[in-house]
């Protein structure tokens, strides 16, 4: 009988003229995944069609084939992916998704046009490629304050607006000066993984089909805060609205005198004259006297808090120092885009270096309460007062609008003090006194002027030298290359108390590619996914069906109650082969992604090590008592996990290392065990260096974490009372703050506390590869409750390959889910081959045959239940040793003294 079908090939809605080339070469794949690669998920595909370049494919293509011609649409749209259908009888898709130009042919006459086309997962992938985490935030904002931080705290992942959650974790500063009582200000929101996903694929169009993700199990998810400073949001928006203004430049130094400090005199400098007395400045120095509002402070005590008050910095106009100037924003040493900042001359700032908060309405619409700005202020200046005296520099801030302003004094410690010694002096005149201005309460349209002052005692002895830029000696007589200036710079924004939260506004969230997220996510749980292009939605289950707790199960992408029987459909007049698969390396390590900034983990690593690539560590043979491996091993990387393959498969190891995610670890917390008795368990995110006290150091940039936000969870007896305590104080500045300690806030990757009614963390989520110990039981890793499955396929290894004869009908049910029966067995299908919709020929299929785990399995499987039971480091060659996912309290940074 004749061949009655016909093909239909759109691109971008333009049906594509195929000439006498009725089947154009069209072959569809289908491939799931691969055997070998199991972690790359792949796409529906056609390659190769080919189709005559007539005026109207012409018209379609942009006459490629005439090299002449140009693509001149915006982001050149013929030259990109773009949309394709292709259609049997005019309404049987067999592929839909993005087809690509590959080439044109021409003789004396255009000849041909050859593209491809990706389909299914390929479709949204594709979009997808550029990209970043920060495309999947929400677009709702949360005000950062008290209440909003305990309404958070009701989390579970079911409400899109409700996306964080400010969970404690210990980061590298303690909780207070006595580490015991948490405020506002030591939280840091933690975001949902479920709606980051889901964002991701609706903003490319699709929807997502999953039971999996409907879960508690799934929808709890969430990823603690390690994107750097969670209070600062300025990133790229302060290179828009930031300024640096420098002084002016300083006379040519030739001929000048060399005084001691190196800082000849300036033009602008017109009062200074010669010190009297102690004259270790040289001769540039301008004196001044003043008066003390509050009395001279003792030698040696304190001063900055008792001297630098607004009385003293403040009356009359001879402590508001004149005689510098920072007018400068021109490249190359300075720069103001918008032009907000201006020096002013005379009137009620004289003297002052002012900023106008204007951002664009873009930004500015974002900001609907106040935000805090950060400035840098390296000043040039050198002081000196005799003993007993007293000499107070400070930087005198005002905020105004229209509506009045507000005041604030930023004492500089290293320029303020009283001295004992005869020649005192601090300061140093080469290397600008570096003062970092934080000015709370700043709303757009407000004006900031910084302004120095400086209060001393009555003396002729007592000296300031301030300078806005200085040549510098270069000790052999001379002067150093280039000038030094004193500067101010905007440096940051930063989230106020009852300020606005925008996650939009972190750059760092652009810096982390979503397929990566995508892929992480898809290692954690051995996910499987497949797109439906017709309804527009992406179909994402675990590969087999897991047990998630003792109540609920996680559906299987391959559904084992749902079989088609493919016997009759099966071409028999070809070589159907079924292949021993062994095309895999025999040791199989599933492992997080390192981070190198993760001190919990650095430490954890020393600490557990023992596994040695080769069994050779130094180039040393092998240690007595530590394991090792003949065909190479895995690195101390908490919460890993291996599967031995049989001896066929390749020798080597292959590690599987999660692509997006690192191991979260945690520490019980003493320092609240006076509570209630009992030590609460944290997740800690702890630096490299725990002896850095920088900021850097509080605010690192870790690799992204993943943790189960269990809920808030009572401490007044009952089910939870023995998960720890904790003092909740919020705002630190409201009196009328009460420290709560009857709920806490449980976040966690493995739930190692046992509750008051017996109930212990096994029927949490276990957010590790390896298994874990918990009340004395071993309780089941990602490993085994979402891989085990699939290791015991592949080690039985039938890797079946039949020809049958596929129906439209066959094609067309995109998802593949159902299991399919030949031969007595039950098979995975992950690949058709050359599917051919036009003719009637058989295709060639890639089927896994599905087996369930058997002892062998879980033999296989490593830390073994001995390792996990006794955590000893006397193991077969194999075996990995585990230690729970903890850091020892000497590991955390104590209270700093």
């Amino acid at each position: 009988m004749p061949n009655t079908k016909f093909l239909s090939l759109l691109i971008d809605g333009a049906q594509l003229d195929l000439g006498a080339l009725k089947d154009v070469g069209i072959k569809v794949n289908y491939v799931l995944e691969e055997p070998e690669n199991f972690e790359r998920k792949q796409s529906s595909s056609s390659f190769g069609i080919t189709v005559p370049a007539t005026p109207a494919n012409d018209k379609i293509f942009n006459t490629f084939h005439n090299p002449a011609v140009e693509d001149l649409t915006p982001g050149q749209v013929y030259r990109n992916n773009r949309a394709a259908h292709a259609y049997v009888n005019g309404t049987n898709a067999v592929i839909i998704g993005k087809a690509l130009l590959e080439e044109s042919g021409h003789t004396d006459k255009p000849e041909y046009y050859k593209f491809n086309i990706w389909g299914g997962n390929g479709d949204w992938a594709l979009d997808m490629q550029n990209m970043t985490l920060w495309d999947c935030l929400g677009n709702n904002t949360h005000t950062f304050d008290v209440p909003t931080v305990e309404a958070s705290w009701a989390f579970d992942g079911t409400d899109e607006v409700l996306d964080y959650v400010y969970a404690p974790v210990r980061y590298r500063q303690p909780f207070g000066d006595h580490d015991d009582t948490v405020t506002i200000y030591h939280l840091r929101p933690s975001l949902s993984i479920y709606w980051m996903l889901y964002r991701a694929f609706k903003a490319v169009g699709y929807s997502i089909e999953s039971s999996f993700f409907d879960t508690d199990y799934f929808r709890r998810l969430v990823m603690p805060w390690t994107w750097g400073d969670f209070y600062d949001i300025g990133g790229s928006i302060i290179e828009s609205i930031g300024f640096k203004a420098v002084g002016i430049n300083p006379p040519d130094p030739t001929g000048q005198p060399l005084p001691f400090s190196g800082l000849p005199a300036q033009s602008d400098n017109a009062n200074w004259a010669p010190f009297d007395g102690l004259n270790t400045f040289g001769t540039n120095v301008q004196r001044f006297d003043g008066t003390h509002a509050v009395g001279a402070p003792g030698v040696g005590g304190p001063l900055i808090v008792k001297t630098l008050t607004q009385d003293a910095l403040t009356g009359g106009t001879n402590n508001l120092y004149r005689n510098f100037k920072v007018p400068n924003t021109l490249p190359i040493n300075g720069h103001d885009p918008l032009g907000l900042y201006d020096f002013v001359v005379g009137g009620t700032y004289d003297g002052g270096m002012r900023y106008h908060f204007l951002p664009p309405a873009a930004i500015a619409g974002a900001i609907a309460g106040t935000v805090s700005l950060q400035f840098d202020l390296n000043l040039i200046c050198r002081t000196q007062c005799t003993s007993g005296q007293y000499l107070d520099i400070a930087i005198q801030v005002d905020v105004y609008d229209l509506f009045g302003s507000t005041s604030s004094f930023y004492p500089v410690p290293e320029l303020s003090f009283t001295t004992s010694d005869p020649a005192g002096h601090k300061g140093d005149s080469q290397t600008p006194t570096v003062i970092k201005l934080t000015v709370p309460g700043v709303r757009p349209g407000d004006y900031v002027v910084a302004r120095v002052r400086y209060d001393m005692s009555t003396t002729v002895t007592d000296a300031i030298e301030i300078n806005s830029s200085a040549w510098i000696a270069d000790g052999a007589g001379g002067w150093l290359p280039e000038p030094t200036y004193t500067s101010l710079q905007m440096t940051g924004m930063y989230v106020d108390l009852g300020g606005e939260v925008d996650f939009k506004l972190y750059d760092a969230f652009k810096k982390y590619k979503l397929l990566e997220f995508i892929g992480g996510v898809i290692d954690m749980f051995d996910l499987e996914l497949q797109t439906d292009n017709l309804t527009r939605t992406v179909c994402i289950e675990p590969m087999f069906s897991a047990k998630l707790n003792s109540t609920t199960d996680a559906e299987g992408y391959f559904q084992t109650d749902r079989i088609f029987d493919w016997t009759k459909k099966q071409d028999l007049s070809k070589m159907n082969t079924i292949r021993l698969f062994s095309g895999h390396e025999q040791q199989l390590d599933f492992t997080f992604k390192q981070d190198g900034a993760d001190g919990g983990q650095n430490l954890w690593a020393a600490r557990y090590k023992g596994v040695y690539l080769n069994g050779i560590m130094g180039g040393k043979t092998m240690m007595v008592g530590k394991t090792n491996n003949a065909v190479g091993v895995l690195a101390g990387v908490p919460g890993s996990s291996r599967y031995l393959f049989p001896d066929r498969f390749l020798q080597g190891n292959r590690q599987k290392v999660n692509r997006f995610f690192s191991a979260t670890m945690h520490c019980m917390y003493p320092q609240w065990k006076g509570i209630n008795g009992l030590d609460t368990q944290l997740v800690a995110i702890i630096p490299e260096n725990i002896n850095d006290t920088s900021a850097s150091a509080v605010t690192q940039v870790f690799e992204p974490k993943i943790a189960y936000y269990k809920g808030l969870m009572s401490n007044l007896g009952g089910q939870y009372a023995r998960i720890g305590g904790w003092r909740w104080l919020g705002d630190p500045l409201n009196p009328n703050a009460t420290v709560a300690i009857n709920t806490f806030p449980f976040m966690f990757a493995v739930n190692y506390v046992l509750d008051a009614a017996g109930n212990d963390g096994s029927e949490d989520p276990v957010l590790t590869y390896c298994d874990q110990k918990i009340n004395g039981n071993i309780v089941d890793g990602l490993m085994k409750k979402f891989y085990l499955k699939r290791m015991a396929m592949m080690r039985n290894g039938q890797l079946y390959n039949p020809w049958v004869r596929l129906s439209l009908n066959d094609i067309s049910n995109w998802k593949h889910r159902e299991c399919i029966f030949l031969k007595q067995s039950m098979y995975a299908l992950i690949g058709i081959d050359g599917y051919q919709p036009l003719r009637d020929e058989s295709s060639q299929c890639t089927m896994w045959r599905v087996v369930p785990p058997i002892q062998a399995d879980v033999d296989n499987c490593f830390p073994s239940a001995t390792s996990v039971d006794t955590g000893t480091s006397l193991l077969s060659a194999n075996d990995l040793r585990y230690a729970p996912m903890m850091c020892l309290q000497n590991d955390i940074p104590q209270i700093l003294a």
